[in-house]
């Protein structure tokens, strides 16, 4: 038997964790099957990966359906039915949630709903048996995928059962990216209401550590891999497991860089220098938003003293890259509010000069998370089933355009000084005594006053910033000393701001274009 595993991924660094890992489990756990995992990215055409797809034909395939793109999914699905009509098709991912049963109908033959390593292999061993698979908790027919109500009990606590791709060989794409995925646990502590992660599960359920050291040995000591990206929902989610981890990283790793998501105030001193020498590149932390109402209602809450503490502490005594969430349409959250978050991230610097990277982006309300079950109703959505916010009883149509603005003139810092733009925004707020995200706000206005600048902004797709290697290639061509420009509208001229801009656009043409530097 044929299976082939697909997955349509934000960008071309990434790959599917998890289509990986239900190969290796089917490998593992069903005699004589044949899988192959097919990667591709939203900017490939729906024609080329059909012909990709097609030139090995499969008598059974999996489609993971994530980051929104489950329309793309849904054309490939009908061309697979069409052209491959005696297959059997299954729809999972975190995702499948948000699609339409009726949009579905016809399309696929089963719904994947949470983890599906063992809904896969009971698929399989039943279609090998020659039988018809028998609905499971979270393996239901499409008219029944908003009734899979009984997901979490299909879940183990203990996953040792899952096998390792790279253990098992069956991971085969280390020179295609640059980053290598793993997780350690799944679930997570915090349910908030604009998030899947904390509704998949009764509790965490995680491996165990005999298994972690195992696979991280592997990777690290045997494949090498450059960089590692934890998915765990908050790696430090327990101190004493953090500390060992960190530890033994520092005593493994051969040059190996690290990503991984951490809750900022958890740390303590001891675990701030133990990340430092265990070679983390960037860890990323979710304050969302400083509106404390906003994060009652989300399920979250912030010590914004103590984030504070930590965030310096961080960026003065390791060369790890903080990045900081801030998240608009947020219950509650009005677009004051999220400038206030932006404008607080603009305040976190080390006694060193450094700074954070902030990370901007606008809430996807999905089905299936508690935000969209309670106020659904009360949203304008960019989507017919979930989507982006455009408008809440806390947020005009008009606010929502403003913050369009403040996030394209972030993402243009982005793009055309990746590897100084905490700096460059340092300097502009420091000369012209303005606020992070009025430096953002006035770059989109700027940009508007060239035909050049209002392509990019009008024009081009900055959904997928990351997805676009055209477009961050156009913005690494433009010519940096628009900065000093910048500069000069808003405040007046200093020479120490012009110095200082001009040895960062220095700093940027010399190291030249790398497609692994943006932040």
């Amino acid at each position: 038997m044929k299976v082939t595993l697909i997955s349509i991924n934000c960008n071309d660094r990434h790959y599917s964790l998890g289509s990986y890992t239900l190969a290796a489990m089917a490998l593992r756990n069903v005699p004589g099957v044949e899988v192959r995992v097919c990667n591709y990215t939203v900017l490939q055409t729906d024609r080329h990966i059909l012909f990709d797809v097609l030139a090995r034909p499969a008598d059974v395939y999996g489609l993971s359906v994530h980051h929104g793109h489950g329309g793309k999914g849904l054309a490939l699905l009908r061309d697979l039915k069409r052209m491959q009509p005696r297959a059997t098709i299954l729809v999972g991912g975190i995702d499948a949630i948000t699609l339409q049963p009726e949009d579905l109908a016809g399309l696929a033959d089963f719904c994947v709903v949470g983890e599906g390593e063992w809904a896969l292999v009971h698929v399989l061993r039943a279609l090998a048996a020659g039988t018809a698979p028998a609905p499971l908790d979270n393996l239901v027919r499409p008219e029944d995928l908003g009734l899979a109500s009984g997901v979490r009990l299909a879940q183990h606590d203990t996953l040792d059962d899952v096998p390792s791709p790279y253990l098992d060989g069956v991971f085969d794409a280390y020179d295609r990216y640059r980053t290598v995925f793993l997780e350690t646990y799944r679930g997570c502590v915090w349910n908030c209401t604009f998030c899947y992660e904390g509704r998949g599960r009764r509790r965490v359920g995680g491996y165990s550590m005999d298994r972690v050291y195992e696979e991280l040995g592997y990777l690290l000591e045997t494949r090498r891999v450059r960089q590692i990206e934890f998915y765990d929902t908050i790696f430090n989610v327990d101190p004493d497991r953090t500390r060992a981890l960190l530890e033994f990283l520092i005593r493994k790793n051969h040059g190996t860089s690290f990503i991984g998501e951490f809750m900022l105030e958890w740390l303590d001193d001891e675990t701030i220098d133990l990340l430092g020498r265990a070679n983390f590149a960037m860890i990323e932390v979710g304050l969302q938003s400083v509106n404390e109402e906003t994060l009652r209602r989300s399920g979250r809450k912030v010590d914004l003293d103590r984030f504070r503490k930590n965030a310096e502490a961080v960026l003065e005594r390791t060369r790890t890259n903080l990045c900081i969430d801030a998240m608009y349409g947020l219950e509650h959250d009005s677009f004051e509010d999220f400038r206030a978050t932006v404008d607080y991230i603009g305040t976190l610097a080390g006694r060193n000069g450094r700074r954070p990277t902030p990370i901007l982006f606008v809430t996807n309300v999905h089905p299936g998370t508690r935000f969209f079950e309670k106020r659904a109703d009360d949203l304008t959505l960019a989507g017919g089933n979930g989507g982006t916010v455009l408008a809440s009883p806390s947020l005009t149509l008009s606010d929502t355009q403003r913050f369009y603005e403040v996030f394209y003139g972030h993402l243009f810092l982005r793009g055309t000084f990746p590897r100084t733009m905490n700096e460059l925004t340092g300097v502009l707020q420091q000369y012209t005594s303005r606020g992070l995200s009025q430096v953002y706000e006035a770059l989109a206005a700027f940009l508007r006053l060239t035909p050049e600048g209002r392509m990019v902004l009008e024009q081009s797709d900055w959904t997928e910033f990351r997805s676009s290697p055209l477009l961050r290639f156009f913005l690494s061509t433009i010519d940096k000393r628009y900065a000093l420009e910048l500069a000069e509208r808003l405040g007046p001229r200093a020479p120490e701001a012009v110095a200082a801009i001009e040895a960062l656009i220095a700093r940027e043409e010399t190291a030249g274009a790398d497609r692994h530097s943006y932040p």
